[in-house]
C-alpha cells in the first residue's frame, strides 16, 4: 500500500475532493458558487493561484471548528 497520496493524485484532485467535501453542507446555490470559485481558479494554475487556494482552503478549514483551532 502506498501511503503518499501526492503520487497517486494531482494538485487538482486533492484541490477538487476538499472543495467538494467542504461544501456539502452548503445550499444548492452556494455550493454552485464555491465550486465554481475554485474551479476559475484551478484553469490557469500556477504558483500563485496554487498559494491563494490553499490559503483559502485553509480560512476555510479553519472555520469549520469554530475558531476552536489557535494555529
Amino acid at each position: 500500500m502506498n501511503n503518499n497520496f501526492a503520487t497517486d493524485t494531482t494538485f487538482d484532485e486533492h484541490i477538487h475532493e476538499v472543495v467538494g467535501y467542504l461544501s456539502r453542507s452548503k445550499s444548492e446555490n452556494e455550493k454552485m458558487s464555491y465550486l465554481d470559485e475554485y474551479q476559475s481558479k484551478l484553469v490557469d494554475l500556477n504558483d500563485s493561484n496554487k498559494k491563494t487556494i490553499i490559503d483559502k482552503l485553509l480560512s476555510d478549514m479553519t472555520a469549520l471548528g469554530g475558531g476552536s483551532w489557535s494555529g
